[in-house]
This record gives C-alpha cells, sequence and structure tokens, in this order.
C-alpha cells in the first residue's frame, strides 16, 4: 500500500470515528506542492474536509533565501482559489487561529 492509499484509508477511519469536519493541513510551499492548492480545495466540494492552507515558516536549519523561495502568503493562496471559485467568508471566533471560508464552484 502506497502512502496516498494509507492516508485516504487514515480519512475514511476518521469518518467513521465520527469526527465532522475532517480537517486537513496542507503547508503550502512554491515548487513543491503549489500546484495542489485548487485540488484540496475541490476536496471540500465533495466531503466535508476544512482545508486548511499553512504558509511555510522558516523553522529549524532553513536558510533565509530557501525560506523566501518556496514561500507562499495567504493573499496568493486565496487569489489562486479564487481564480476558480466563489469564496465565502464564515464567521469565526475572535480566539480562533483560522479563518473559515465556503468555496463553490463559479
Amino acid at each position: 500500500m502506497d502512502k496516498f492509499d494509507s492516508a485516504v484509508l487514515g480519512l475514511d477511519a476518521a469518518r467513521t470515528a465520527g469526527f465532522d469536519p475532517i480537517k486537513l493541513n496542507m503547508v503550502v510551499m512554491r515548487g513543491i506542492n503549489d500546484d495542489e492548492i485548487l485540488d484540496f480545495a475541490a476536496l471540500t466540494l465533495v466531503e466535508n474536509y476544512q482545508v486548511r492552507f499553512l504558509e511555510y515558516m522558516p523553522i529549524g536549519q532553513v536558510t533565509p533565501y530557501e525560506w523566501r523561495t518556496k514561500y507562499i502568503g495567504a493573499d496568493e493562496i486565496m487569489s489562486k482559489i479564487s481564480s476558480l471559485y466563489e469564496i465565502e467568508n464564515i464567521d469565526t471566533p475572535i480566539s480562533s487561529t483560522s479563518k473559515v471560508h465556503k468555496s463553490r464552484v463559479r
């Protein structure tokens, strides 16, 4: 079994265990996985997933150059998503560590 299949089994197990919504974190990195932003956003249209697009942060032995070349800010992530989807802001508590949005196909 490859890692993708293992991850899907884990998501199925979380759903069976009653997790709702299932929260998926994606640390977005230019040139690594930024081509998957729209794929992750599309998951929310067919499953009750809440995808959290996280900005890459310089932790550990990351050089400033490496961090700057891989970093993608929230504005750029949202711009990419809004190029294909209509985005609606969802009210969140002021204590929340994230912003929640709902997307729909245009």
